[in-house]
């Protein structure tokens, strides 16, 4: 079956496994597809500063989830991103490693800037790019 796991909170009449956890089956997909890595693209920022540039990947498809770790081989600081952009760790706080993801559009290109409240740098990044990612249950 194709589909994700979720805890079961449903009536003990629904279709649950023993172990208390219930198959989903995905939405409007008849084909149940693993997310693929589309391409990994790394950037760095050798100079210290405030606002950094990142170049958005190529061949950025709507329904694609973007993954970027950004590492500060600095003092910890608190990264800003632009909208859209989800912590997944460490939150936003103060830290020398962000984690973040992104659904695209479609419509993405160029270049976007995240902000460091204090001079930060130099700093480095990599972004991954998935497709048949499940925009809910990721």
């Amino acid at each position: 079956m194709c589909g994700y796991y979720t805890p079961d909170t449903l009536t003990p009449d629904d279709d649950v496994d023993t172990d208390g956890w219930q198959i989903e089956p995905l939405p409007d997909s008849g084909v149940c597809a693993p997310p693929t890595i589309v391409n990994i693209t790394t950037g760095a920022d050798s100079v210290a500063g405030t606002t950094h540039t990142v170049t958005w990947p190529s061949s950025i498809a709507s329904g694609n989830r973007l993954v970027i770790f950004v590492n500060r081989r600095t003092t910890a600081v608190v990264a800003t991103f632009p909208g859209g952009w989800t912590y997944i760790t460490p939150g936003g706080s103060e830290s020398d490693y962000s984690i973040l993801y992104y659904d695209c559009s479609g419509s993405e290109s160029g270049t976007f800037d995240f902000t460091t409240a204090t001079s930060s740098g130099p700093l480095s990044w990599g972004i991954i790019q998935y497709s048949n990612v499940h925009p809910t249950a990721p």
